[in-house]
Protein backbone atom coordinates (compact mmCIF):
# COMPACT_ATOMS: atom_id res chain seq x y z
CA UNK A 1 0.00 0.00 0.00
CA UNK A 2 1.16 3.71 -0.89
CA UNK A 3 1.75 6.19 2.11
CA UNK A 4 -1.11 8.05 2.96
CA UNK A 5 -0.98 11.68 2.07
CA UNK A 6 -1.08 14.50 4.51
CA UNK A 7 -4.14 16.61 3.90
CA UNK A 8 -3.40 20.15 2.99
CA UNK A 9 -6.42 22.91 4.01
CA UNK A 10 -6.64 26.67 3.68
CA UNK A 11 -7.35 29.61 6.10
CA UNK A 12 -8.57 32.36 4.07
CA UNK A 13 -8.59 35.81 6.29
CA UNK A 14 -10.66 38.36 5.13
CA UNK A 15 -9.06 40.93 2.97
CA UNK A 16 -12.02 43.51 2.92
CA UNK A 17 -12.76 43.19 6.73
CA UNK A 18 -9.17 44.04 7.98
CA UNK A 19 -9.45 45.68 11.74
CA UNK A 20 -7.72 46.64 14.77
CA UNK A 21 -8.25 44.87 17.82
CA UNK A 22 -7.65 45.64 21.36
CA UNK A 23 -4.33 44.95 22.23
CA UNK A 24 -4.06 41.58 24.42
CA UNK A 25 -1.39 39.43 25.25
CA UNK A 26 -1.18 35.89 23.96
CA UNK A 27 -1.77 34.39 27.57
CA UNK A 28 -4.33 36.27 28.07
CA UNK A 29 -6.07 35.55 24.80
CA UNK A 30 -5.74 31.92 25.06
CA UNK A 31 -6.61 32.30 29.13
CA UNK A 32 -9.81 34.38 28.01
CA UNK A 33 -10.83 32.30 24.78
CA UNK A 34 -9.70 35.06 22.68
CA UNK A 35 -12.44 37.61 21.01
CA UNK A 36 -15.63 34.88 21.07
CA UNK A 37 -14.40 32.01 23.02
CA UNK A 38 -16.22 29.37 20.79
CA UNK A 39 -14.81 29.97 17.49
CA UNK A 40 -13.09 26.61 15.90
CA UNK A 41 -12.07 25.81 12.60
CA UNK A 42 -13.55 23.74 10.86
CA UNK A 43 -14.10 21.56 6.83
CA UNK A 44 -15.90 23.46 4.41
CA UNK A 45 -16.95 21.29 1.09
CA UNK A 46 -16.20 24.13 -1.01
CA UNK A 47 -14.01 26.82 -1.45
CA UNK A 48 -11.25 28.59 -3.95
CA UNK A 49 -11.08 26.99 -7.30
CA UNK A 50 -7.18 26.24 -6.21
CA UNK A 51 -8.41 24.05 -3.75
CA UNK A 52 -9.22 21.23 -5.90
CA UNK A 53 -9.94 18.53 -3.72
CA UNK A 54 -8.44 20.02 -0.98
CA UNK A 55 -10.45 20.89 2.24
CA UNK A 56 -11.02 24.46 2.83
CA UNK A 57 -10.99 25.45 6.83
CA UNK A 58 -12.86 28.31 7.53
CA UNK A 59 -12.43 29.72 10.73
CA UNK A 60 -16.85 29.69 12.29
CA UNK A 61 -18.19 31.34 15.19
CA UNK A 62 -21.10 32.47 16.94
CA UNK A 63 -20.12 35.89 17.97
CA UNK A 64 -18.73 36.25 14.08
CA UNK A 65 -20.84 39.51 12.11
CA UNK A 66 -22.14 37.45 8.90
CA UNK A 67 -19.66 37.54 5.93
CA UNK A 68 -16.27 38.17 7.99
CA UNK A 69 -14.13 35.97 10.00
CA UNK A 70 -12.36 37.70 12.36
CA UNK A 71 -9.73 35.65 14.57
CA UNK A 72 -10.59 32.48 15.77
CA UNK A 73 -10.20 32.01 20.07
CA UNK A 74 -9.53 28.16 21.22
CA UNK A 75 -9.16 26.46 17.78
CA UNK A 76 -9.40 22.49 16.91
CA UNK A 77 -7.73 21.45 13.92
CA UNK A 78 -9.97 18.99 12.16
CA UNK A 79 -7.58 15.66 12.41
CA UNK A 80 -7.90 15.32 8.13
CA UNK A 81 -5.46 18.42 8.01
CA UNK A 82 -2.11 18.15 8.56
CA UNK A 83 -0.60 21.14 7.33
CA UNK A 84 -2.69 24.93 6.59
CA UNK A 85 -2.14 27.27 3.88
CA UNK A 86 -2.61 30.79 5.56
CA UNK A 87 -4.23 33.76 2.71
CA UNK A 88 -6.38 36.23 2.35
CA UNK A 89 -9.31 36.33 0.14
CA UNK A 90 -7.69 38.57 -2.73
CA UNK A 91 -4.28 37.06 -2.13
CA UNK A 92 -3.00 35.94 -6.08
CA UNK A 93 -1.70 33.15 -4.50
CA UNK A 94 -5.32 32.10 -5.10
CA UNK A 95 -4.84 31.55 -8.64
CA UNK A 96 -2.23 28.63 -7.90
CA UNK A 97 -3.44 25.35 -7.79
CA UNK A 98 -3.01 23.73 -4.38
CA UNK A 99 -2.37 19.87 -5.61
CA UNK A 100 -0.46 17.20 -3.78
CA UNK A 101 2.54 18.55 -5.27
CA UNK A 102 1.92 21.51 -2.78
CA UNK A 103 1.67 19.34 -0.02
CA UNK A 104 5.06 17.00 -0.84
CA UNK A 105 7.05 20.52 -1.09
CA UNK A 106 5.43 21.62 2.36
CA UNK A 107 6.22 18.41 3.94
CA UNK A 108 10.01 18.52 3.17
CA UNK A 109 10.39 21.97 4.01
CA UNK A 110 9.29 21.16 7.70
CA UNK A 111 11.42 17.82 7.71
CA UNK A 112 14.68 20.08 6.68
CA UNK A 113 13.32 22.79 9.56
CA UNK A 114 13.61 19.50 11.84
CA UNK A 115 16.42 18.59 10.64
CA UNK A 116 18.40 21.57 10.49
CA UNK A 117 17.52 22.92 14.12
CA UNK A 118 17.12 19.66 15.87
CA UNK A 119 13.45 20.82 16.52
CA UNK A 120 10.31 18.31 17.26
CA UNK A 121 8.71 18.00 13.29
CA UNK A 122 6.18 20.70 12.80
CA UNK A 123 7.67 23.45 15.28
CA UNK A 124 8.37 26.21 12.26
CA UNK A 125 6.45 27.55 9.21
CA UNK A 126 7.39 27.45 5.66
CA UNK A 127 7.14 30.39 3.32
CA UNK A 128 5.05 29.36 0.06
CA UNK A 129 5.40 31.68 -3.06
CA UNK A 130 3.81 31.86 -6.51
CA UNK A 131 1.87 34.11 -8.35
CA UNK A 132 3.76 37.24 -7.07
CA UNK A 133 2.35 36.55 -3.94
CA UNK A 134 3.62 34.91 -0.39
CA UNK A 135 2.00 33.05 2.15
CA UNK A 136 2.20 31.10 4.92
CA UNK A 137 2.12 26.98 5.70
CA UNK A 138 1.90 25.58 9.06
CA UNK A 139 1.70 22.40 10.65
CA UNK A 140 -0.88 21.04 13.05
CA UNK A 141 1.77 21.80 16.17
CA UNK A 142 1.39 25.54 15.53
CA UNK A 143 -1.93 24.74 17.19
CA UNK A 144 -0.89 22.27 19.89
CA UNK A 145 1.11 25.35 21.24
CA UNK A 146 -0.82 28.21 20.50
CA UNK A 147 -4.48 27.26 20.62
CA UNK A 148 -5.03 30.03 18.11
CA UNK A 149 -4.52 31.44 15.05
CA UNK A 150 -3.16 35.12 16.47
CA UNK A 151 -3.90 37.23 19.42
CA UNK A 152 -6.52 39.59 18.97
CA UNK A 153 -4.33 42.15 18.76
CA UNK A 154 -2.97 40.89 15.12
CA UNK A 155 -4.48 42.06 12.10
CA UNK A 156 -4.76 40.00 9.17
CA UNK A 157 -2.41 41.96 7.13
CA UNK A 158 0.04 41.35 9.84
CA UNK A 159 -0.15 37.78 10.51
CA UNK A 160 2.30 35.90 7.94
CA UNK A 161 4.81 38.26 9.49
CA UNK A 162 3.93 37.48 13.02
CA UNK A 163 4.52 33.82 12.43
CA UNK A 164 7.39 34.07 10.56
CA UNK A 165 8.81 36.08 13.36
CA UNK A 166 7.87 34.18 16.45
CA UNK A 167 9.94 31.31 14.78
CA UNK A 168 12.87 33.50 14.05
CA UNK A 169 14.71 32.23 17.12
CA UNK A 170 14.33 28.91 16.20
CA UNK A 171 15.55 28.92 12.97
CA UNK A 172 12.00 27.60 11.51
CA UNK A 173 11.28 29.18 8.76
CA UNK A 174 12.01 27.02 5.08
CA UNK A 175 10.71 28.78 1.73
CA UNK A 176 9.52 26.99 -1.25
CA UNK A 177 7.74 28.11 -4.32
CA UNK A 178 7.97 29.06 -7.95
CA UNK A 179 9.43 32.22 -7.19
CA UNK A 180 12.40 33.40 -5.14
CA UNK A 181 11.55 34.37 -1.69
CA UNK A 182 11.28 37.29 -0.34
CA UNK A 183 11.98 40.07 2.39
CA UNK A 184 8.87 42.87 3.11
CA UNK A 185 9.80 45.51 0.68
CA UNK A 186 7.35 48.16 0.81
CA UNK A 187 7.37 51.86 0.50
CA UNK A 188 4.06 52.25 3.06
CA UNK A 189 5.19 53.86 6.25
CA UNK A 190 4.01 53.51 9.55
CA UNK A 191 3.65 56.00 12.13
CA UNK A 192 5.66 54.33 14.62
CA UNK A 193 6.59 50.87 15.77
CA UNK A 194 5.02 47.75 15.15
CA UNK A 195 2.96 47.09 18.41
CA UNK A 196 2.48 43.59 18.74
CA UNK A 197 6.68 43.57 18.49
CA UNK A 198 7.06 43.89 22.18
CA UNK A 199 5.39 42.00 24.73
CA UNK A 200 2.90 39.71 22.46
CA UNK A 201 5.96 38.58 20.32
CA UNK A 202 7.91 38.00 23.40
CA UNK A 203 4.91 36.11 25.07
CA UNK A 204 4.72 34.00 22.12
CA UNK A 205 8.29 33.06 21.91
CA UNK A 206 8.44 31.69 25.22
CA UNK A 207 5.22 29.71 24.74
CA UNK A 208 7.67 28.30 22.07
CA UNK A 209 10.28 27.98 24.58
CA UNK A 210 7.84 25.78 27.52
CA UNK A 211 6.20 23.73 24.35
CA UNK A 212 9.78 22.56 23.86
CA UNK A 213 10.57 21.91 27.17
CA UNK A 214 7.64 19.80 27.53
CA UNK A 215 8.59 17.89 24.53
CA UNK A 216 12.19 17.46 26.04
CA UNK A 217 13.63 19.37 23.47
CA UNK A 218 14.98 22.28 25.35
CA UNK A 219 16.79 24.36 22.64
CA UNK A 220 18.73 27.10 22.99
CA UNK A 221 17.29 30.60 21.05
CA UNK A 222 19.14 32.28 18.68
CA UNK A 223 19.59 35.88 19.11
CA UNK A 224 18.37 37.75 16.91
CA UNK A 225 19.53 41.14 15.66
CA UNK A 226 17.94 43.39 12.62
CA UNK A 227 21.12 45.36 11.24
CA UNK A 228 19.17 48.82 10.51
CA UNK A 229 20.74 50.83 7.05
CA UNK A 230 19.45 54.10 6.16
CA UNK A 231 20.60 55.04 3.00
CA UNK A 232 20.37 58.30 0.88
CA UNK A 233 23.70 57.68 -1.59
CA UNK A 234 22.50 53.84 -2.69
CA UNK A 235 26.08 53.38 -3.67
CA UNK A 236 25.75 49.31 -4.50
CA UNK A 237 29.19 48.33 -3.80
CA UNK A 238 29.27 49.73 0.20
CA UNK A 239 25.73 48.32 0.89
CA UNK A 240 26.66 44.60 -1.13
CA UNK A 241 29.65 44.53 1.78
CA UNK A 242 27.21 45.33 4.44
CA UNK A 243 24.80 43.16 3.52
CA UNK A 244 27.20 40.20 3.09
CA UNK A 245 28.56 40.24 6.47
CA UNK A 246 27.96 36.63 8.03
CA UNK A 247 26.40 36.13 11.48
CA UNK A 248 27.05 32.91 13.94
CA UNK A 249 25.16 29.79 13.55
CA UNK A 250 23.67 31.10 17.17
CA UNK A 251 22.38 34.43 15.99
CA UNK A 252 19.49 35.44 13.08
CA UNK A 253 20.52 38.56 11.43
CA UNK A 254 18.00 39.98 9.11
CA UNK A 255 19.07 43.22 7.28
CA UNK A 256 16.85 46.68 7.12
CA UNK A 257 17.35 49.17 4.01
CA UNK A 258 16.00 52.22 4.55
CA UNK A 259 16.23 53.86 0.90
CA UNK A 260 16.20 57.97 1.73
CA UNK A 261 16.49 58.83 -2.06
CA UNK A 262 12.87 57.50 -4.25
CA UNK A 263 15.11 58.88 -6.97
CA UNK A 264 18.05 57.12 -6.81
CA UNK A 265 19.03 55.87 -10.21
CA UNK A 266 20.70 52.93 -8.30
CA UNK A 267 17.43 51.60 -6.55
CA UNK A 268 16.21 49.41 -9.78
CA UNK A 269 19.83 47.46 -9.47
CA UNK A 270 19.69 47.28 -5.64
CA UNK A 271 16.08 45.59 -6.16
CA UNK A 272 17.13 43.63 -8.72
CA UNK A 273 20.28 42.37 -6.93
CA UNK A 274 18.52 41.54 -3.12
CA UNK A 275 14.85 41.74 -3.48
CA UNK A 276 15.42 38.24 -4.11
CA UNK A 277 16.68 37.60 -0.29
CA UNK A 278 14.57 36.70 2.11
CA UNK A 279 16.75 38.22 4.73
CA UNK A 280 16.76 41.48 2.94
CA UNK A 281 14.13 43.96 3.22
CA UNK A 282 13.91 47.36 1.46
CA UNK A 283 12.06 49.94 2.45
CA UNK A 284 11.49 53.31 0.38
CA UNK A 285 10.48 56.11 1.82
CA UNK A 286 7.92 58.35 -0.45
CA UNK A 287 10.00 61.73 -0.17
CA UNK A 288 13.56 62.67 1.53
CA UNK A 289 13.38 62.37 5.08
CA UNK A 290 16.89 62.36 6.13
CA UNK A 291 19.15 60.08 7.88
CA UNK A 292 17.09 60.28 11.87
CA UNK A 293 13.76 59.84 10.69
CA UNK A 294 14.71 56.78 7.86
CA UNK A 295 16.56 55.41 10.97
CA UNK A 296 13.17 55.48 13.40
CA UNK A 297 11.82 54.15 10.33
CA UNK A 298 13.90 51.14 10.14
CA UNK A 299 13.71 50.53 14.11
CA UNK A 300 9.86 50.60 14.10
CA UNK A 301 9.56 47.91 11.23
CA UNK A 302 11.89 45.13 13.40
CA UNK A 303 11.01 42.68 15.71
CA UNK A 304 14.30 41.65 16.50
CA UNK A 305 15.77 41.87 20.02
CA UNK A 306 18.56 43.86 19.29
CA UNK A 307 19.06 46.65 16.65
CA UNK A 308 22.40 46.94 14.78
CA UNK A 309 22.29 50.01 13.24
CA UNK A 310 25.42 51.27 9.92
CA UNK A 311 25.85 54.26 8.33
CA UNK A 312 25.71 53.46 4.64
CA UNK A 313 29.24 54.76 3.99
CA UNK A 314 31.29 52.68 6.05
CA UNK A 315 32.97 49.54 5.31
CA UNK A 316 32.42 47.05 8.51
CA UNK A 317 34.83 44.51 9.55
CA UNK A 318 34.17 41.38 8.66
CA UNK A 319 33.78 39.96 11.79
CA UNK A 320 30.99 42.48 13.07
CA UNK A 321 28.28 40.46 13.85
CA UNK A 322 30.11 37.89 15.56
CA UNK A 323 31.83 40.62 17.79
CA UNK A 324 28.59 42.33 18.21
CA UNK A 325 26.72 38.38 19.50
CA UNK A 326 29.85 37.92 21.87
CA UNK A 327 29.21 41.50 23.42
CA UNK A 328 25.20 41.02 23.81
CA UNK A 329 25.97 37.76 25.23
CA UNK A 330 28.13 39.03 27.56
CA UNK A 331 25.94 41.59 28.51
CA UNK A 332 22.44 40.45 28.18
CA UNK A 333 20.95 43.47 29.92
CA UNK A 334 23.18 46.27 28.68
CA UNK A 335 20.60 48.84 26.97
CA UNK A 336 22.94 49.10 24.04
CA UNK A 337 26.26 49.19 23.00
CA UNK A 338 29.13 51.66 20.71
CA UNK A 339 31.41 50.39 18.49
CA UNK A 340 34.32 52.42 16.94
CA UNK A 341 34.88 54.08 13.69
CA UNK A 342 38.16 54.22 12.26
CA UNK A 343 38.57 57.77 9.21
CA UNK A 344 41.17 56.80 6.66
CA UNK A 345 44.09 58.89 6.85
CA UNK A 346 44.28 62.28 5.79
Amino acid sequence: MSPVQPKLGVIILPNLHRRQFNALSREESIRNGGEGATHQLELKPEGPPCLGELPHVTIASEHSSEGTYGHPGLAVMPNAVEYIIVLDDKSEFLKTKLDAKWTTLIQSAFTQISKDNGTPLGLGCVVCSANDSTVIALHRTYFEIFGTLTPPSIPPADVPRYIRSIYRPWGGTQYVGTEPAQGWNETDERGGPIPWSFDVLETSETMIGRWLERQSAPICPKITIDVVIPSYRVQISLLRTMLDLKPSATCSVEFIVVIDNPLSPSLPLLLKEFKSRPDVHILINTVNVGASASRNRGLWTSTAEWVHFLDDDVLPSPDLLLESERAMRRHPKAAGFVGNVYFPPP
